[in-house]
C-alpha cells in the first residue's frame, strides 16, 4: 500500500483473515471498519481487494471509487480499479488505470505485472514483454512474471530464453506443475522431444490427477522414434484408466431412434480459429447438406478471430463453451440432443476428452486433430483411410473402431490468396535446395542424421529449415551442431524466420526445390501447403497413422513414387528426384492443378462420403 500503513488491530486482523483465504470474514470486518472510519483509505483498499478476490466486482468497484474520493491520486486505488476492469474484460480501460498508477508510483511491482498480462491479452506482445522485464527487474524472483514471460517468448520463437526463465522460476518453486508443463512445451518446440517427455513424466509424478498434463506426455510420445506402437497404445489406455475411472458414462439418451431423420452432428474443438484444424474443417462445414444434417459447433476458443467468425457462419448452431466445466458441457450436449459428437483435438492442447468420457451423445467420434487413439472406450469411432491405417495393421492399437473413409481421412481447403508457384529455384541457383517447414518438434536427431545423408548423396545441395523455433539463435546453434556431428558443412544449412502473414509463409516455399517430410511424425498441413505451392514432398512410410499421413496425401495427388519404405529408400528417392531436373520443373508447374482436381481438395465429394459414414453409424445404432 502507498499511504495506508496505519496500524490498528481491526485492520491487522482483517489483513490476516484475507491472507489466510478467509475472505468472507475479512470482508465483513473491512465493512465494519469502513462504516466506523469512512475516511480510512487503508480500510477501503482492503475491502476493494477482498471483494475483487471474492468476485464481487461491483462492490470492489465502489470501494475503490471511495478510496479515489479520499485521494484522487492513490496508485493502489487505480491498480484495483484496473484489475476489476481487467476481470470484466475491459482491457483498454484496465491498461489506462495501470499506467496512471505507474505514473504516480513507478515502483509498483504488481501493477507492472498486471499491465503486462493485459497487454499480452490484447496482442501487444512487445509491450507486454517490456512490462514483464520491468516486473522482474524490480523483483527478480517474481515467479508468475517469469512463467508468463517464458510462455510469451516460447510463442515468439525465443525458446532458449524461455527455458532459462523457467529454470529460474523453478529454483524458487521446484514443484510447480504449470511451470514444468511450460518447460516441457518449450523443449518440445525446440525439438527436444526426449527431454520434454522427461519433464512431462515429472509433472505426472507430482500431480497424477492432472489429465491435461498427462495428455501432454501422450502427445509427446508421437514424436519419439523407436517406441513400440503397443507401448504407446498402452500409455493411452493408462490415461483413460487414471482420469476417467470415477466418471460414470451416460447410457440413456432421448434422441429419436429414427434411422432416416435429419441427424444432429456436433464438432467440439478449441481450435476453431487461425489453426491448422480449421483449414481442414472449413471446407467440410461449407459443404454439409443441411437438409439431412443439423450442424452445431461447440467452440472452446478463448480468443476468437476472423476464422472463428467465418466458421460460425457455416453452422446451424454455435455454442461458446470455454467457460463451461466438463460436466456442464456434457450436460449441454445431452440437452441439445446431439446424435453424433465429433472430437477434433485428441490429446492436443486444451482438449475436452473428459467431456467424451461422460458419453453425452449416443455416438462419439475422433477425427482430424490427433494422429492416434484417445484411449477412451466411450469414443466409438476414429475416422481414417486405408492408406493412413491399412486394414488389420493398426486396429488393435485403438480403443475406437477405425472407420476408413473411401478416399481420404481429410480434405484440404486451399487458401484463396496463395501466391502462384514458380520454377524450381535450382534453375537459377545451380544447386538443389531441400526444405522442411514442419514443427521443429518433429525434427529429431535421428532425422537430422538421415537428412545429412541426403545432403551427402546430392553434392552441393542445401537444406532450408523454417518453423516458429528457427528464429531462436540457441536453437539454430543446437541444430547446426547436430549437422556438424553428421559431417555436414553447416554453411549448407539455412534457416527462415516465421512470417507475419500466411501469404508470406506460403511464398517462402518458393525458396525450395524439394520438401522433406519428417519421421516418425509426418507433416499434414505443411505437406498440403508444399504441394499447393508446387513443391514435391518425399515421405517415409511407417507402421502407424502418424507415420503414414504422407502416404495418404501423396497417393491422392499421384505421387506414390515419392513414398519410401525405409531410410535407404528415402535417401535414394530424394537423390533421384534431385537429379531429374526436367521432372522437378514439371512438378513445380503442374502440382497445383493436379491437387485442385484430386480427392484431397474435393470438398463436396469428401463431405458426402463423411455424411454417408455418419448415416451408417447412426443406422447401425438405431438397429
Amino acid at each position: 500500500m502507498a499511504k495506508h500503513q496505519k496500524k490498528n488491530d481491526p485492520q491487522r486482523k482483517a489483513r490476516h483473515l484475507a491472507s489466510t483465504n478467509r475472505l468472507d470474514e475479512a470482508r465483513e470486518l473491512y465493512l465494519k471498519i469502513c462504516r466506523r472510519q469512512p475516511q480510512d483509505g487503508g480500510a477501503w483498499l482492503g475491502l476493494a481487494e477482498t471483494c475483487r478476490k471474492l468476485g464481487l466486482l461491483q462492490e470492489a468497484w465502489r470501494a475503490a471509487r471511495k478510496l479515489l474520493e479520499i485521494d484522487s491520486h492513490d496508485p493502489d486505488a487505480l491498480h484495483v480499479l484496473g484489475s476489476i476492469l481487467h476481470r470484466q474484460g475491459h482491457l483498454e480501460a484496465a491498461v489506462n488505470n495501470y499506467r496512471q498508477a505507474l505514473q504516480i508510483d513507478p515502483g509498483k511491482v504488481e501493477t507492472h505485472y498486471f499491465l503486462a498480462n493485459a497487454l499480452r491479452e490484447q496482442g501487444f506482445f512487445e509491450a507486454a514483454e517490456n512490462e514483464y522485464q520491468r516486473t522482474i527487474a524490480l523483483q527478480p524472483d517474481h515467479v508468475e512474471a517469469l512463467n508468463n514471460l517464458s510462455a510469451l517468448l516460447t510463442n515468439r520463437g525465443r525458446i532458449q530464453q524461455a527455458a532459462e526463465l523457467l529454470q529460474r522460476a523453478l529454483r524458487v518453486r521446484p514443484d510447480s506443475h504449470q511451470m514444468l508443463i511450460n518447460l516441457g512445451r518449450a523443449n518440445l518446440h525446440a525439438g527436444n522431444a526426449v527431454e520434454a517427455a522427461t519433464v512431462f513424466r515429472r509433472v505426472i509424478e507430482l500431480q497424477p490427477g492432472l489429465a491435461d498434463a498427462h495428455s501432454n506426455l501422450l502427445a509427446c510420445l508421437n514424436y519419439l522414434p523407436g517406441l513400440e506402437p503397443r507401448t504407446v497404445f498402452e500409455q493411452h489406455q493408462s490415461w483413460a484408466t487414471a482420469h476417467t475411472c470415477t466418471i460414470a458414462p451416460n447410457n440413456t439418451w432421448y434422441n429419436d431412434p429414427d434411422p432416416h431423420r435429419r441427424l444432429h452432428v456436433a464438432y467440439l474443438s478449441a481450435d476453431l480459429c487461425e489453426h491448422s484444424v480449421a483449414r481442414f474443417l472449413q471446407p467440410v462445414l461449407a459443404s454439409h447438406d443441411h437438409e439431412s444434417l443439423e450442424i452445431t459447433c461447440y467452440s472452446d476458443v478463448t480468443k476468437p478471430d476472423a476464422i472463428t467468425r467465418q466458421l460460425r457462419g457455416l453452422c446451424n448452431h454455435w455454442r461458446e463453451t470455454a467457460s463451461l466445466s466438463d460436466e456442464q458441457l456434457a450436460g449441454l450436449v445431452t440437452r441439445d440432443k446431439i446424435d453424433i459428437l465429433v472430437d477434433l483435438a485428441g490429446h492436443t492442447a486444451h482438449n475436452r476428452l473428459l467431456v467424451f468420457a461422460h458419453k453425452p451423445a449416443p455416438l462419439q467420434v475422433s477425427w482430424l486433430g490427433y494422429p492416434n487413439t484417445t484411449g477412451l472406450a466411450s469414443i466409438d469411432f476414429r475416422l481414417t483411410d486405408a492408406r493412413a491405417d491399412p486394414p488389420g495393421e493398426t486396429d488393435a492399437l485403438h480403443t475406437e473402431s477405425l472407420l476408413r473413409l473411401p478416399r481420404s481421412f481429410i480434405c484440404y481447403g486451399p487458401p484463396q490468396d496463395a501466391p502462384e508457384p514458380t520454377t524450381p529455384p535450382s534453375q537459377s541457383a545451380g544447386h538443389i535446395t531441400f526444405g522442411s517447414f514442419n514443427n521443429l518438434a518433429k525434427t529429431t536427431p535421428e532425422l537430422i542424421e538421415t537428412w545429412s545423408r541426403i545432403l551427402s548423396a546430392v553434392p552441393g545441395s542445401r537444406l532450408l529449415l523454417k518453423s516458429r523455433a528457427t528464429a531462436d539463435p540457441a536453437t539454430r546453434q543446437r541444430l547446426l551442431a547436430l549437422f556438424s556431428a553428421a559431417d555436414v558443412n553447416v554453411e549448407r544449412i539455412g534457416f527462415l524466420n516465421p512470417e507475419p502473414s500466411h501469404f508470406e509463409h506460403l511464398a517462402a516455399y518458393r525458396q525450395i526445390d524439394i520438401a522433406l517430410d519428417t519421421f516418425p511424425y509426418h507433416g499434414t498441413t505443411t505437406t498440403c501447403e508444399a504441394l499447393w505451392m508446387g513443391i514435391p514432398v518425399i515421405t517415409r512410410a511407417g507402421p502407424v497413422h502418424a507415420a503414414r499421413v504422407g502416404v495418404s496425401l501423396l497417393a491422392q495427388v499421384g505421387l506414390d513414387q515419392l513414398v519410401a519404405t525405409g531410410e535407404k529408400e528415402y535417401i535414394r528417392t530424394a537423390a533421384r528426384l534431385a537429379g531429374d531436373r526436367e521432372l522437378l520443373a514439371t512438378l513445380h508447374h503442374t502440382l497445383r492443378g493436379t491437387m485442385r482436381r484430386s480427392s484431397l481438395c474435393d470438398a463436396a465429394g469428401f463431405t458426402a462420403e463423411l455424411e454417408q459414414a455418419y448415416r451408417k453409424m447412426w443406422v447401425d445404432w438405431c438397429q
